[in-house]
């Protein structure tokens, strides 16, 4: 039985959950040869790496012969609502509009991007989400 997920993502673990998000089902050798850095990460660090993440429940595994097969145990969609809502009541005390003042204040945005965000804002929350 997988433990209680922890709060946040390490590095590390989201590293391992955006290349599994990315491309799916993956080996510990594919995973390792996706991850960056300047110096390439041995197998058993990331052998161990994938067991830690698979007791907190962020990975499943199955196998494929000889070799673990590892899938992301959480959608991404579902990661990053958790964590926007969890930075949404840690830093701005719970205020979407303090957020989007941060988001417009700190990040140069194109026209376009702009636009997008101005039609998001004009729908009431419970539309449908990809009109």
């Amino acid at each position: 039985m997988p433990r209680k997920k922890a709060d946040d993502f390490t590095e590390v673990e989201l590293e391992v959950m955006k290349i599994l998000w990315d491309k799916g089902t993956s080996s510990c050798d594919e995973i390792r040869q996706s991850m960056g850095g300047d110096s390439k990460r041995k197998d058993s660090t990331v052998r161990t790496i994938l067991a830690i993440m698979e007791k907190k429940g962020y990975v499943t595994h199955s196998t494929k012969g000889r070799t673990f097969m590892y899938s992301p145990a959480i959608p991404q969609e579902a990661a990053q609502r958790k964590t926007m809502r969890r930075m949404l009541n840690k830093v701005f005390d719970g205020s979407p509009t303090m957020l989007l003042q941060c988001l417009f204040d700190s990040t140069e945005m194109d026209k376009r991007t702009f636009e997008e965000m101005r039609e998001m804002l004009g729908r009431t929350p419970g539309d449908e989400k990809n009109s």
